[in-house]
């Protein structure tokens, strides 16, 4: 009876071979390379030499804003740009109102117009965002009225000047109303 017990003894260890030495292993070389994976991601440099070079601009916004500047100041006189008319429906429940608006901002001679035009083409879509979203906020006690006009254009004014000049003097004079419908 002990040869049959040690035979059956035998057979089980030769069947099954040291699966957990496996296993360990297995899992020791995933973590080693998840490990390594992440590690190696952390002291890559992946970003391609494009976008490397339009981060270093974007870090010194204020030489950017120093490029528009007009090389002789002396005797510049304030100049113009129109923004596409801009749609959007007022905050107020149960009824569909919209505001339409046109507006032309009144640029300070210190910016090269030339220069100045190219800018503002390449940022108008981000100002026309934030005018819409800006717009629909309002309710329609707020937009009617030569006052709450006057607030408008005042916060629209501060807030180009926050969004394209920021760290730098404001070079929008003032915002002039084209159009400014309500229906």
């Amino acid at each position: 009876m002990a040869d049959e017990e040690k035979k059956k003894k035998d057979t089980k260890e030769k069947k099954r071979p040291c699966l957990l030495g496996h296993i360990i292993t297995a899992v020791i070389s995933l973590t080693f390379a998840a490990g390594g994976y992440f590690v190696s991601g952390l002291f890559a440099d992946t970003k391609p030499q494009g976008e490397q070079a339009a981060e270093e601009k974007k870090e010194d916004p204020s030489a950017e804003i120093n490029a528009l500047l007009a090389e002789s100041t002396e005797g510049s006189k304030p100049w113009t740009y129109e923004l596409e008319p801009v749609v959007a429906n007022l905050n107020e429940p149960g009824a569909t109102r919209f505001v339409r608006a046109t507006l032309i901002m009144e640029i300070s001679g210190d910016m090269a117009q030339e220069k100045g035009k190219e800018f503002l083409g390449l940022k108008t879509p981000y100002l026309r965002d934030w005018l819409t979203t800006f717009l629909s906020s309002l309710t329609l006690d707020e937009a009617n009225g030569g006052k709450n006009k006057e607030r408008i254009k005042n916060l629209v004014c501060d807030e180009f000047n926050r969004r394209l000049f920021p760290d730098s003097k404001p070079l929008i004079k003032q915002i002039l109303l084209k159009e400014f419908a309500i229906q």
